[in-house]
């Protein structure tokens, strides 16, 4: 199990999806859950790119199931619009399994690993959670819409390799 992506902090960190997993998932029996985090002790994502994406590697693929959010501005994972390393995490031809992504807000959201577009596709499913209005709204132009750069869950949405349900609740 690993999440899809990471805010580069302290697994103790209330904005670690690591702490989330840890805390709410893997609990009880799930405690024994082979657990691959996508931070390291390493001082950026660039710099633990190479080892995260080994990790990754070695996990059996296809991943059984990929649960997604979508942001309000189109992003899943922390595969941003406007990301200078964007372009590279949807290449589906790179081998690389995950990308260090540097948002356009930096300064307020933080440097993020994120799994790559071919990374999140090797799944025998992915599963998009959505909620409110907003969201709806943000999905409908997903939909609607087919640039990737400008809405990266499109990449997801509109590929036919790997089945996608979304979910919404009001």
């Amino acid at each position: 199990m690993t999440p899809t992506d990471e805010r580069w902090v302290s697994p103790d960190d209330h904005r670690s999806n690591e702490k989330l997993v840890h805390s709410r998932l893997l609990r009880g029996e799930a405690a024994s859950a082979h657990f691959v985090p996508l931070m390291t002790r390493h001082a950026s994502p660039n710099d633990a790119e190479p080892e995260i994406d080994r990790a990754i590697g070695a996990m059996p693929r296809p991943f059984d199931v990929t649960l997604l959010g979508m942001g309000n501005d189109g992003h899943t994972a922390s595969l941003f619009p406007g990301a200078k390393d964007l372009p590279a995490a949807l290449d589906l031809h790179s081998p690389a399994l995950v990308r260090a992504i540097t948002p356009t807000n930096v300064a307020a959201t933080g440097p993020r690993m994120s799994l790559s577009l071919r990374a999140i596709l090797a799944s025998r499913a992915i599963v998009v959670l959505i909620r409110g209005a907003e969201k709806m709204e943000t999905y409908r132009r997903a939909m609607a819409g087919r640039d990737a750069l400008e809405m990266p869950i499109r990449a997801v949405l509109h590929q036919s390799d790997t089945p996608v349900e979304v979910y919404w609740s009001p």
